[in-house]
């Protein structure tokens, strides 16, 4: 979504013609609107210039406006063509290379931006926009502290550069300066109390930091400052779901649809929802209507997939995880909910050549694959085979980052390393997150199973699905083992 600029216009020496200044920021990129300070500065550079001899000719102003029309419809082509031909015109005029040089940024050639914010700057020492949009740049690039240098350049030229004070709290974010961040945002919004993006960012970053009702209200404002505003309402709906309000997050979800009528992401979205509460054929009907919006779109297919496989219709399943794969081949996750399926239907060749499709997607530590990989070996009655490469995945995971550490206590249990009730123990933990309880119980199940203890199986599986880790794919594989051994 872009937010449309605003425009600054000002009166030439000669009195007979509207000049557009900057046009104000696009979403997430670096381009300002001429204020305070700046904008006497950007006057008396015209004046002593003498506006209509430096376009050279009356069709310069032409070119100019057409490229900031251009830049307001996001046609980045037309826009850099015609900065480029007012500048062929009038190459002393700063505001050209700047209107040049927000277009190239959000065309993502780096390195042409910043060489027209320099020569914007060059022409105008004195153009804090310019030397925020660099500081974009070279954040970008990271080169961080040369990006505070120039966001801190924009702040002393003028003061109330509310972009500059943004576009610095992001990068004082990306330094893990969540103080810093949080009073750049909030000087942002005291000086420009309307400035969306700014409510959006604070409200991230009070997620961030586990303010919920700040991030909350800061969505909220921006909602009453922007009511079709499809990305607030969605980003507040995560917010809603996450911290228990489901009805509310379902109403924001409905008003993303209402908003963008065609948004394959807001139909998935709240189909992702209605799947979490349970309702399968609710959330069928969202991703049907997804996949007819956009039927080469990958997350429909999945989705709709994963609803099949809850609903115990593993070939049906099987074919939509399969379009989502041809669609996205290297998409990990949907290689690993086929082999499930494929497992369920009894195709254990083919579930294990997609857990090892998914080993090679991600071959470093690709912890999972193994685990699933020893899983399927398991039932085909291959345990040492099982075993053997299962203990090679645990010896490299030892000398891994301690991050990528984190599977050792269930590659332990699966070989016997540890006993059951060490394993419970480690994940009972208060400290144990609700996505490690489900996939704990689900491993234990699945021990108990081979096993043949049907009876302590069940009541592994079962507890798995109390922990209403919808998210885990533990919890939908443990689903489908308890309905299993419940028709056997």
């Amino acid at each position: 979504m872009r937010n449309g600029p605003s425009k600054v216009r000002c009166l030439n020496q000669a009195g007979s013609k509207l000049l557009k200044a900057v046009p104000s920021c696009a979403v997430m990129g670096p381009c300002e609107c001429v204020q305070g300070k700046e904008f006497f500065a950007v006057l008396l550079c015209l004046a002593l210039l003498q506006p209509l001899q430096l376009f050279g000719q009356d069709r310069a102003v032409d070119y100019y406006r057409r490229a900031e029309s251009a830049y307001d419809r996001a046609d980045w082509d037309s826009a850099l063509a015609d900065y480029s031909r007012t500048i062929e015109l009038a190459p002393n005029y700063p505001e050209a290379y700047y209107g040049r040089g927000i277009t190239e940024y959000a065309k993502r050639d780096l390195d042409a931006a910043l060489k027209d914010f320099d020569r914007a700057i060059e022409l105008l020492p004195k153009y804090a926009s310019a030397y925020s949009g660099r500081g974009n740049v070279k954040s970008d690039k990271g080169d961080l502290d040369g990006a505070l240098s120039d966001f801190d350049r924009a702040i002393r030229l003028d003061p109330k550069h509310a972009h500059a004070y943004r576009n610095r709290g992001l990068l004082k974010e990306k330094k893990h300066d969540l103080k810093g961040a949080m009073a750049d945002f909030d000087e942002a919004i005291k000086i420009a109390p309307k400035f969306l993006w700014a409510y959006q960012n604070r409200a991230l970053l009070k997620y961030r930091m586990s303010d919920y009702q700040g991030a909350l209200a800061d969505f909220t404002q921006e909602i009453h400052l922007s009511p079709t505003n499809a990305y607030a309402f969605k980003l507040r709906a995560r917010l809603k779901n996450y911290i228990g309000d489901v009805s509310g997050a379902m109403a924001d979800y409905t008003r993303v649809i209402e908003i963008l009528p065609n948004s394959i992401e807001g139909y998935v979205d709240r189909g992702r929802l209605k799947l979490q509460q349970g309702d399968l054929a609710a959330a069928f009907d969202d991703f049907n209507k997804a996949v007819g919006l956009d039927p080469k779109a990958d997350d429909p297919y999945f989705y709709r997939g994963l609803v099949k496989f809850d609903r115990g219709d593993f070939a049906g399943a099987i074919a939509n995880f399969s379009s989502a794969i041809d669609l996205t081949p290297t998409w990990k996750v949907a290689h690993f909910y086929r082999g499930l399926a494929r497992e369920q239907m009894h195709d254990l060749g083919g579930a294990l050549k997609d857990y090892r499709t998914a080993m090679d997607i991600a071959p470093t530590p690709a912890s999972y694959s193994h685990i699933l990989t020893w899983l399927v070996q398991m039932r085909m009655g291959k345990k040492e085979t099982a075993n053997q490469e299962l203990a090679i995945c645990l010896d490299k995971l030892k000398n891994r980052p301690l991050e990528d550490q984190e599977p050792i206590p269930v590659f332990k249990f699966l070989l016997d390393q540890v006993s059951e009730s060490q394993f419970v123990e480690k994940f009972s933990a208060d400290s144990a997150t609700g996505p490690e309880r489900c996939a704990g119980w689900y491993y234990i199940g699945m021990k108990r199973l081979f096993a043949g203890d049907n009876k302590g199986a069940t009541e592994a599986f079962r507890k798995c699905l109390s922990t209403d880790q919808i998210s885990s794919i533990q919890y939908h594989a443990a689903k489908a083992e308890l309905k299993a051994l419940q028709t056997h």
